[in-house]
């Protein structure tokens, strides 16, 4: 297989990086207001593809309970559209009393460690750190860090948690309640910028963790998001891969 060069894969984060700052705002104190089930999946889906919807839920059937989420379309800006259809499922966090809320794009497909019972320990440990976001698929991780977010024994990889600098968000994506509060400062740059929501995680001051071992995959096929093939482009998926093999050897050296 003929490998790309080093200086595409550099491009990448170099476009990344080049997106403008934002200020930290201080978090504020939210109520919640009425129930929603976290055994349930909202699936952000454009409404010209009601057959990829089909698909993911079919897929994920056998673990959640599956909700259709309206995305935002956004021809010109298709990052800005995704990252405004990520805030329509935080709202409803916010408009309930759920611990979290399951996010998945409509093109994620299920890993064997759904199948092995890790799921419920995963969430435990999240619930437990001050993460505001958990990614759960492999991500493009711009990263200096990987803190271990356990104690005591080490957990299998798929339920070890580490805290990063920043991660892109993956096909799957779990949100707590720790992001409420930036909501507002969220919207604000999002709108303003039209860069990705994962972008403004961190420039917000909000708190993400990765899996050591993903939950999820992105099926073969077009993405919507981004207007571009199979893994986003050759370039992202091959960054992406080696972000998943980095983590992988940091849990492997954890006692």
């Amino acid at each position: 297989m003929a490998f790309l060069p080093v200086a595409a894969g550099v491009a990448v984060l170099a476009i990344a990086k080049a997106i403008a700052g934002a200020t930290r705002h201080e978090p504020v104190a939210l109520a919640p207001s009425r129930s929603l089930s976290t055994e349930r999946a909202h699936v952000i889906n454009l409404d010209a593809r009601p057959r990829k919807f089909e698909q993911t839920r079919d897929a994920w059937a056998p673990f959640f309970d599956v909700e259709r989420v309206s995305a935002v379309a956004n021809a010109a800006l298709p990052a800005q559209g995704c990252s405004a259809s990520h805030l329509s499922v935080m709202r409803k966090l916010l408009a309930s009393d759920a611990p979290y809320v399951v996010v998945l794009e409509d093109d994620a497909v299920p890993t064997k460690n759904m199948s092995g019972g890790a799921w419920d320990a995963t969430v435990a440990a999240l619930l437990q750190t001050d993460a505001a976001v958990l990614v759960c698929g492999p991500s493009l991780l711009e990263t200096t860090r990987f803190v271990p977010q356990w104690r005591g024994a080490k957990p299998p990889p798929a339920a070890a948690l580490f805290a990063v600098n920043r991660a892109s968000l993956s096909h799957m994506v779990v949100y707590t309640r720790r992001v409420l509060p930036y909501l507002d400062a969220l919207e604000r740059n999002i709108a303003a910028n039209g860069a990705p929501i994962d972008k403004w995680f961190t420039d917000v001051g909000a708190a993400v963790v990765v899996c050591a071992s993903p939950y999820a995959r992105q099926r073969s096929g077009h993405s919507d998001i981004m207007n571009l093939p199979f893994g986003l482009d050759a370039d992202y998926t091959l960054l992406a891969l080696h972000s998943e093999r980095a983590i992988r050897r940091k849990y492997a050296e954890c006692e």
